[in-house]
């Protein structure tokens, strides 16, 4: 107050040159906040060269304070330098409550970008372990909360700087909560339910299956609907409601790889103990030289049944992903056809055996059409 009161004294050009030294000293702490700031970024680089994502969250949170602390040294350097004004200090606790809001701006969304850049770091370096033990879904979920948290309490301290109370708020909140959850009862479910099916580790880019009926990729998981990209590429969009609700196969876990059986039957006059050789053979061969299939994955071969033309046998393997299988798969088939023929494997159509005594009845009754009595009346034949 005393520097106030020295201020008053003096007149306007002293005001005036006052004012530009406030002006330049917290410019000049803006730079070397940024140059600092630069300095520290290139050190933390250079000795976590070999650790890429905690380098870039560090220098992503080193950037973003640095530029919040370059912002509150000059808008308050500015508010400061205003002060050196008589006119100015007419105002002054208007002035010191902008400052006062300035600053809790800035570092409320300094706290919360860094909160969300050390958060965001923490989840996919703990996705990368081969022991995940982190529900990634409800952890990003738990992510936008934290966030979210930081967001509303800086809210709540400017809504108190400016002298809002907030029991009133409250209180009309209450009120009215019942009307407003009763006419969101609907959105309030399908909010709950994306909750249910995030914490299920249901994620964009799952291939899912529900109740057997609709199958495709999720797109993405909302606040009240999921998107699914089917493989006619048409989007359709579910009610998490009603996703919830139903029963869901996930292709994408717990892995990626996707086990699939193709079903073949040769004829009964072939050496089965050569089929089965042969068949392992060209699956072994196939999971060898194709990327699609899954090179550790123990193939069998096994016969099922007596078919009526065939005896039904089965190849099992697994591939990398759902559309690797469905490659996989065609490949697989296109190969035991060649080799079969290759090696004179009898396939047989649908053949239907007849006792040659039913044939020959067929064939006399067939013959003797003509001989059997009319049963129509004597009117209908005259006419």
């Amino acid at each position: 107050m005393a520097v106030l009161a020295y201020a008053d004294s003096l007149n306007i050009y002293w005001q005036l040159g006052i004012a530009a030294c406030i002006l330049l000293v917290s410019l000049a702490g803006a730079w070397l906040t940024g140059y600092f700031a630069r300095l520290v970024k290139a050190r933390v680089l250079a000795i976590l060269a070999n650790y890429t994502n905690i380098a870039n969250t560090i220098t992503h949170v080193i950037t973003h304070t640095s530029k919040s602390i370059s912002l509150i040294l000059t808008i308050d350097g500015v508010l400061l330098a205003a002060l050196a004004f008589t006119w100015v200090r007419n105002n002054l606790s208007w002035i010191l409550t902008i400052i006062a809001a300035v600053a809790i701006a800035i570092i409320t969304n300094m706290l919360a970008t860094s909160v969300n850049a050390i958060l965001k770091w923490i989840i996919s370096r703990q996705e990368a372990r081969p022991d995940n033990h982190l529900n990634i879904g409800v952890a990003s979920f738990m992510r936008r909360c934290i966030k979210a948290i930081v967001f509303g309490t800086g809210i709540f301290a400017l809504l108190g700087l400016f002298g809002i109370s907030l029991a009133p708020l409250f209180l009309s909140l209450g009120i009215g909560g019942i009307a407003v959850a009763l006419a969101a009862q609907s959105t309030l479910e399908n909010f709950l339910a994306g909750i249910q099916i995030t914490s299920d580790k249901v994620r964009p880019g799952d291939f899912i299956e529900i109740n057997k009926d609709l199958r495709g990729y999720v797109v993405d998981v909302g606040l009240r609907s999921t998107k699914i990209r089917t493989s006619l590429n048409t989007l359709i969009i579910v009610p998490n409601a009603t996703l919830a609700k139903s029963i869901l196969t996930n292709y994408s876990l717990p892995t990626e790889h996707v086990s699939f059986i193709v079903h073949c039957g040769v004829s009964y006059e072939n050496d089965l103990s050569q089929v089965r050789k042969l068949a392992m053979e060209v699956a072994t061969d196939l999971a060898r030289t194709s990327c699609d299939a899954v090179k550790s994955f123990e193939i069998r071969v096994c016969f099922d049944e007596f078919g009526e033309s065939n005896v039904i046998f089965w190849v099992f393997m697994q591939a990398i992903d759902r559309l690797a299988s469905l490659r996989l798969k065609s490949e697989l088939i296109i190969r035991l056809q060649t080799r079969f023929r290759q090696e004179g494997i009898r396939i047989n159509y649908p053949l239907r055996l007849t006792h040659p005594k039913e044939v020959q009845s067929v064939v006399e009754v067939a013959n003797n059409r003509d001989t059997i009595p009319s049963t129509k009346p004597a009117a209908a034949e005259e006419d």
